[in-house]
């Protein structure tokens, strides 16, 4: 996001179903689908159409977007494989903190610091929004998708990356009257159709 907008990142990372599709094959894990490989595109065509409005910059940003998708993709095939022997919570506790250590080492080499301004600190809503992003989104999000990933193929669990820009821009409207245009409508009808592609294809598949 820093180096582009956050509409180019926004799409290429909703672009996450693709790869999870290409490395799922790559990796012997799944068998090509038309049916799902249809709905991959239809969805990444409706993320399109959702963030066009926002316009769109091609350059370094993009191409980190590019690689992080990569990598949340390799990361939902590795964590179907995980949670498969053990407890997402104990999934989630192991992999945010590796993570944690890989950010906090790359904050001292960079210069940044591990600690926010205090500043920050002088608003009680900042450390509102602190927690509910930790208890919330990284806390019980992500137990709830580990979960998700565990009952379900990859490829299906990667249907709420299409869904993210769409329920986000519907959630403006009913929280702080937003009015998208006629695109994001028709965006929404290609997600919709997108999403149902897949999760009507093989690779909607329950573990029993």
């Amino acid at each position: 996001v820093k180096y582009s907008n956050a509409a180019t990142a926004a799409v290429i990372f909703c672009s996450n179903p693709f790869f999870v599709f290409i490395f799922s094959i790559m990796s012997g894990e799944e068998k090509f689908n038309m049916r799902c490989f249809a709905g991959i595109l239809a969805g990444i065509g409706g993320v399109v159409l959702v963030m066009s409005r926002h316009g769109f910059h091609i350059g370094a940003g993009a191409i980190f977007a590019v690689l992080a998708s990569m990598m949340f993709a390799v990361y939902l095939i590795a964590n179907k494989k995980a949670a498969a022997h053990c407890k997402p919570v104990n999934v989630n506790i192991v992999s945010f903190f590796a993570g944690l250590v890989v950010t906090a080492a790359y904050l001292l080499v960079s210069g940044r610091g591990l600690l926010l301004p205090h500043e920050f600190y002088s608003e009680p809503a900042n450390i509102l929004i602190l927690l509910f992003l930790g208890i919330a989104v990284s806390g019980a999000g992500y137990i709830t998708f580990i979960n998700t990933i565990k009952r379900y193929s990859p490829i299906s669990a990667s249907v709420i990356f299409l869904l993210k820009p769409a329920l986000a821009t519907i959630f403006a409207v009913a929280l702080i009257g937003e009015k998208p245009d006629a695109m994001f409508y028709y965006g929404l009808l290609l997600v919709m159709a997108g999403s149902w592609l897949i999760l009507s294809s093989k690779y909607y598949k329950t573990v029993h």
